[in-house]
């Protein structure tokens, strides 16, 4: 299975065993926690842990390539719109744990890094939000527009308006037999996902340089541009090299620093 996932490039590939799934979600989030600490250290700069994890695996007879596939799975369950919410927080957390091994050195010589399967796990920035809170917001942006407002108080059809809510409507229809309902607390819990997912790309970055990469850097500068919408910010704040993102509290707060990332020399 492993095999298949890595020659098929992370794509048209069959899932995991149900049994083998639910045997690694048995503890919850608990499973990917542990072994995000575990593997942590060797990320962290620590000379004599960080030479040795490759050979940890090796010597442990792990597979880390075993592990990608794996996290592949959760990441690709989680995209798909009718995941619950803690189908969505594992594939966020799946998603952190690859970008954890890309960030310890040895990961190019090891051959971790796989353009879709990173362009996947940025896609989770995106995707794991439940497509009815962006629509929605997406009817409120436009139900606030000064021009609809302006053509209503004259008395004038607004056809883009009209055309635009006929659209909604549709895509409501469409896709009510699939839609997924969210509690305040599930929203809350991939949000917060999406906070931690983002805190990472953001470590990995001045570490892991895309400049031979183009196809992942427009795709990132495209997740962060849309990610500087998230969610309001109430207060004004300030980035720079020295910006300790481990003090940011919003969403675009790190979409902009991201986005400052790849703009400073790499």
């Amino acid at each position: 299975w492993v095999d298949t996932v890595w020659d098929l490039d992370f794509t048209e590939t069959e899932p995991l065993d149900r049994w083998v799934a639910e045997e690694i979600t048995a503890d919850g989030l608990d499973t990917f926690t542990r072994l995000y600490s575990a593997l942590a250290p060797f990320a962290a700069g620590d000379q004599e842990s960080r030479e040795n994890v490759w050979t940890l695996f090796a010597g442990s007879s792990l597979s880390h390539q075993a592990l990608v596939a794996v996290l592949h799975h959760f990441v690709h369950v989680g995209q798909h719109k009718r995941a619950n919410t803690q189908q969505r927080v594992f594939a966020l957390h799946s998603a952190g744990l690859y970008l954890l091994l890309l960030e310890i050195p040895g990961s190019i010589a090891n051959q971790v890094f796989h353009q879709v399967m990173f362009d996947k796990c940025l896609h989770t920035l995106t995707k794991c939000w439940p497509q009815e809170m962006k629509k929605r917001k997406k009817a409120q942006s436009q139900s606030s527009q000064p021009n609809a407002r302006r053509n209503r108080k004259k008395g004038k059809p607004c056809r883009n308006d009209s055309s635009s809510m006929e659209e909604t409507l549709e895509e409501e229809k469409e896709e009510d037999d699939e839609n997924v309902y969210f509690s305040t607390e599930d929203l809350l819990q991939v949000r917060n996902a999406i906070f931690l997912l983002l805190k990472n790309f953001l470590r990995l970055l001045p570490k892991f340089s895309l400049k031979e990469k183009p196809q992942c850097m427009q795709n990132c500068v495209q997740i962060f541009v849309e990610m500087t919408s998230f969610e309001a910010v109430l207060h004004e704040f300030e980035f720079s090299a020295a910006m300790d993102v481990n003090k940011a509290k919003y969403i675009p707060e790190l979409a902009y620093y991201g986005l400052h990332l790849l703009c400073s020399p790499l």
